[in-house]
């Protein structure tokens, strides 16, 4: 999953107007946050060598959270360049302040043995991609800058109304994203090895390394 969503105030200043052509220096404050999340539900059966299923089972989730919230000054350019009912508006912002990345990562498991059918064998804060001493919650707040730019073309009909059509393309660096938080390898020791002799149960505990940052951009048509 993935929400986006932010504001803007600033203040706007003509640099140039005249015909044709008309410059504006823009600066403000700017708000914008990132939110995604990233679950994976599993199933498994006991299977002997020679592929009878035989009782066990075990289920699996996991689920890792990205929050992302950027504060900080914003200032840029917005020119405007056309005559009559044509104009082309091209805007160019960046803003530079802080980021608050907050990474949740959580998981559990749950199953039984062939041997004793009627037992359910539950494990809190444990998965696949999370295992045993990696649950928990971590926050840092580094720097970071938002550029955003937008380029509309526009028609403006004689009873002064608009129409318009453009394109938008907004980058933010320093950024916590739940994909960027698994592993490569997966290690499965922590969940129930199931074998027609026998079962074996026991969590392994394994921090994993400190929250990734990486990059966001969001792109379209407006």
């Amino acid at each position: 999953s993935s929400r986006v969503s932010g504001w803007e105030i600033g203040t706007v200043t003509a640099l140039h107007q005249g015909p044709g052509l008309c410059v504006r220096a823009l600066a403000g404050y700017r708000y914008f946050q990132v939110h995604e999340g990233l679950r994976l539900d599993q199933t498994r059966l006991g299977i002997d060598p020679s592929g009878t299923i035989h009782g066990s089972w075990w289920q699996t989730a996991d689920q890792i959270d990205g929050h992302n919230r950027f504060h900080g000054g914003q200032f840029g350019l917005q020119t405007e360049i056309g005559s009559g009912p044509v104009l082309l508006e091209m805007t160019g912002k960046i803003a530079i302040g802080q980021s608050v990345g907050v990474i949740r990562r959580s998981g559990w498991s749950l199953g039984s043995m062939p041997t004793m059918p009627g037992l359910v064998l539950p494990l809190r804060n444990q998965g696949i991609l999370v295992p045993a001493g990696a649950a928990g919650r971590w926050q840092q707040r580094e720097f970071a800058v938002l550029p955003e730019a937008t380029m509309k073309f526009s028609y403006r009909f004689a009873s002064q109304s608009r129409f318009y059509l453009g394109y938008n393309f907004l980058h933010l660096s320093e950024v916590f994203r739940p994909g960027d938080q698994v592993e490569a390898v997966a290690d499965l020791s922590g969940i129930i090895m199931a074998t027609p002799a026998g079962e074996r149960l026991g969590p392994y505990v394994r921090a994993l390394p400190l929250p990734e940052r990486s990059d966001y951009w969001v792109q379209g048509l407006i």
